[in-house]
C-alpha cells in the first residue's frame, strides 16, 4: 500500500513539474516579448489604443504628473480555441503559398489546450516604462493606459504564437485582437509577423 501511495505522488510530482516548466516557457516568451507584442504607443499618446490624438510633447513619458503609465493585465490566459475561426480565417487568406504552415500546424496542436492561471504580475520584468496591474489591485491615482489579456502561447524552440487583445483607456471605443507570430533569433523572440483578427 505504501509503495502504491509514493508511485502515485510521484506521478502527481512529475505532472506538476511539468505543467510548471511549460508555464515558465510561456511567461518568458511573454515577458521577452512584451514591449514588441504590446507597443510603446500610449508612451506618448497615453492609450495603447488612442481613440483620438493625445499631445505627443510629453516631457516625462514613464510618469504623468507624478502617476506612472499602468496597464492592466489579466492573470488569466485564455485558450487558443477562443479565437479558433477568426485564426483560421487567417491562415486560410494568407498561407496559399505555404511559408506559414510550421505556425499553422503549431498553433492547431494547441488550440485545446485550456486556460491558464499564471503569476504574470510578478513574471512580467520587461516592459520598459510601463508598471503592471491587476484590476482589483488599482488606485485612485494610477493612470491606466489600457488593458491588455494574452492568450497560451503556442511555442517550440524556433517559433511561437500567441493572441492579444489590447484595448485602450476607453475599451468601448478603441480595441484590437491580433494574432502575433514570432521566430527565435540568436535566443531573442522577433515579431514575424502580426494579423488583426477583430477591431473595434
Amino acid at each position: 500500500m505504501i509503495k502504491k501511495c509514493i508511485v502515485f505522488f510521484n506521478i502527481i510530482f512529475i505532472f506538476l513539474s511539468c505543467t510548471e516548466e511549460k508555464n515558465n516557457i510561456e511567461t518568458n516568451i511573454l515577458d521577452k516579448s512584451f514591449l514588441v507584442i504590446v507597443d510603446t504607443i500610449a508612451y506618448s499618446k497615453l492609450s495603447l489604443r488612442p481613440a483620438f490624438s493625445f499631445n505627443d510633447n510629453i516631457n516625462n513619458p514613464d510618469t504623468i504628473n507624478g502617476r506612472k503609465l499602468i496597464i492592466k493585465v489579466s492573470d488569466t490566459l485564455q485558450s487558443l480555441s477562443k479565437w479558433k475561426k477568426e485564426i483560421a480565417g487567417f491562415f486560410k487568406e494568407n498561407n496559399s503559398d505555404g511559408s506559414l504552415k510550421d505556425f499553422e500546424k503549431l498553433i492547431q496542436s494547441r488550440l485545446d489546450s485550456g486556460i491558464a492561471y499564471f503569476d504574470i504580475i510578478n513574471n512580467l520584468k520587461s516592459t520598459g516604462s510601463y508598471s503592471i496591474k491587476t484590476s482589483d489591485s488599482l488606485s485612485k491615482n494610477d493612470l491606466a493606459v489600457g488593458k491588455v489579456e494574452f492568450s497560451r502561447v503556442a511555442y517550440n524552440e524556433d517559433i511561437a504564437a500567441l493572441v492579444v487583445k489590447i484595448e485602450g483607456q476607453n475599451s468601448k471605443k478603441a480595441g484590437i485582437v491580433k494574432l502575433v507570430l514570432l521566430k527565435r533569433n540568436n535566443n531573442v523572440w522577433e515579431k514575424f509577423r502580426e494579423a488583426s483578427l477583430e477591431i473595434w
